[in-house]
């Protein structure tokens, strides 16, 4: 296989790449409502997770971080640059950098927790149920007040 994509890290990119429907919806996420994003954001990501069909690759996509840098670093330039980024940049807020990681980290672990691990409850929520636990923190993350970096301590 990386004998046609070159490097491990070009192999996950092409992986990771959005199907056509998906860039639309991340595309129609930038144009909508600023403050109904977060349910939108939640429940396109949960959405593709629960898809019989992306489910698996998914789920071998994010075992893979654990073990291999490159993958890791593809999947979190997907999540910056394709999914998450374009909602922070069209929300105009400060610091957005720490908006993307903060919401990719949350959902991430989500997935991890819910379809990698199976921990329970959380494996056998109703996806509805996930949405409005989780949707109103992404939503903080997207427009809410982030607190003040403390003095003397520098952003990373």
């Amino acid at each position: 296989m990386i004998h046609y994509f070159g490097s491990k890290r070009d192999l996950f990119a092409e992986t990771l790449r959005l199907p056509l429907h998906l860039r639309d919806q991340v595309a129609a996420l930038v144009r909508a409502d600023p403050e109904t994003a977060g349910e939108h954001v939640v429940r396109l990501f949960l959405g593709t997770w629960n898809n019989p069909t992306t489910r698996a690759p998914l789920a071998a996509m994010m075992r893979s971080v654990f073990s291999d840098e490159e993958a890791a670093e593809a999947l979190g330039q997907f999540l910056s640059v394709h999914m998450i980024g374009p909602v922070v940049a069209a929300s105009g807020r400060d610091r957005p950098d720490l908006r993307v990681t903060l919401i990719a980290g949350h959902l991430v672990g989500l997935a991890i927790g819910r379809h990698v691990l199976g921990v329970t409850p959380l494996a056998s929520a109703a996806l509805e149920d996930l949405i409005a636990c989780v949707a109103p923190v992404v939503q903080h993350y997207l427009t809410g007040d982030l607190p003040s970096p403390a003095p003397g301590r520098r952003s990373r």
